[in-house]
């Protein structure tokens, strides 16, 4: 896969239209209009942050990229490392196909643990995951940590 550049004429506009309306930090991740300094955007109901430009809708993520570097990844989604929807920081994103995307969106759960989940009925954390469409319990556990430790160790192959 090549590196695309600012070639595409339609990335080329969209930076320039953007970057006359509105401001971005890359340390903080927020965007501010130029005109009056405020907080540019709104939140989408999945959480994300959007911006509107000319009347077009845009995903915040996916314009920080752009401003960055220079081109939107096509065919490619824009991850945000820390699963923070609105975390816009360019450390935090990254580009990665949309199936290895969804295979990281999928993996957290409220225990903010990759592959832990905590059942109210027995008071124990579950470890568990998805492989070939087929769920695979590797037992409950009475703290986050134990259930943590052992999908970790299946997961790299110590429990395979």
């Amino acid at each position: 896969m090549h590196m695309q550049t600012l070639t595409n004429k339609n990335d080329t506009e969209l930076r320039s239209e953007i970057l006359n309306k509105l401001n971005y930090n890359p340390l903080t991740g927020i965007f501010t209009h130029k005109k009056s300094g405020k907080e540019a955007g709104t939140y989408n109901c999945g959480g994300y942050r959007q911006l509107c430009v000319n009347q077009k809708q845009y995903m915040a993520h996916r314009v920080a990229y752009l401003i960055v570097y220079g081109y939107t990844p096509e065919g490619l989604d824009v991850h945000h490392r820390n699963h923070i929807r609105d975390d816009n920081r360019i450390e935090n994103l990254e580009k990665l196909t949309h199936r290895d995307n969804l295979l990281r969106r999928g993996s957290w759960s409220s225990t903010g643990r990759k592959g832990v989940s905590y059942n109210k009925i027995s008071r124990r954390y579950v470890a568990q995951l998805t492989r070939h469409d087929k769920n695979i319990n590797l037992g409950t556990f009475k703290t986050a940590n134990e259930a943590s430790d052992v999908y970790e160790s299946y997961v790299m192959g110590g429990l395979n």
